[in-house]
């Protein structure tokens, strides 16, 4: 009863995760390339709204997800775009905890989703992939409300040169994937903790899933 199939309707985006992966590349990959563009800069928030709407896609298999999605997801949409015509910290926090509560909504049952397929496919892959990228992008969300609700948790040189969007979906993805170059650092007790908890998550979380990929493919091969 609970379960709806899309696919069927709109070829185009059968694989719903390599859709989702796609927009994760482009917020990261062509956003920036625009950040010296004035006028432009709304494409970094129209890539990230094509995020959250593909993450809600991705859970579409089943009403109650999307219904659940849809809830938590509709309202950092309007305070990615409302800002435009109203500027108010309450509406920016609201939309950014539903936010994180989204991104971690999706990573779950996404994952939920890899472990209980038995075949390695190219959908299975993108779906690994984009969860990496959703784990970097939920912490970016996570900064940006720490630092709203208390100003000062990070240092840098680049709080001058990137805007918030960028600075801190920048920051996320640099710790994750544990470069570490220094240019903006956590500057609380508060900030360093979750800063350490996202560096343990993301290289555990390539560990794990890693050997469940290679161990599903050799299990295959081997029947």
């Amino acid at each position: 009863m609970n379960e709806i199939h899309l696919n069927s309707r709109w070829p185009w985006i059968r694989h719903r995760f390599i859709f989702l992966l796609t927009m994760l590349l482009f917020l990261l990959a062509v956003a920036p390339l625009l950040e010296g563009f004035v006028r432009l800069k709304l494409f970094f928030n129209a890539f990230l709204s094509g995020v959250l709407i593909s993450a809600v896609y991705a859970l579409s298999q089943k009403i109650r997800h999307l219904m659940i999605a849809a809830v938590l997801a509709i309202p950092m949409l309007i305070s990615i775009w409302v800002q435009y015509f109203v500027r108010h910290d309450a509406i920016f926090l609201i939309g950014r905890i539903c936010g994180v509560f989204f991104i971690a909504f999706t990573i779950f049952h996404v994952l939920r989703h890899i472990f209980q397929e038995k075949d390695v496919t190219k959908d299975t892959i993108a779906a690994a992939a984009a969860v990496y990228m959703l784990f970097a992008l939920m912490w970016a969300f996570i900064y940006a409300l720490l630092d709203k609700i208390q100003p000062g948790s990070f240092a840098g040189s680049a709080l001058q040169t990137l805007t918030e969007g960028n600075l801190f979906l920048y920051y996320s993805f640099v710790t994750i994937t544990t470069l570490g170059y220094g240019d903006i650092t956590p500057a609380t007790y508060i900030a360093s903790h979750l800063v350490v908890l996202e560096a343990i998550v993301g290289q555990l979380y390539l560990v794990v899933l890693v050997a469940w990929l290679v161990g599903m493919y050799v299990s295959k091969k081997s029947k």
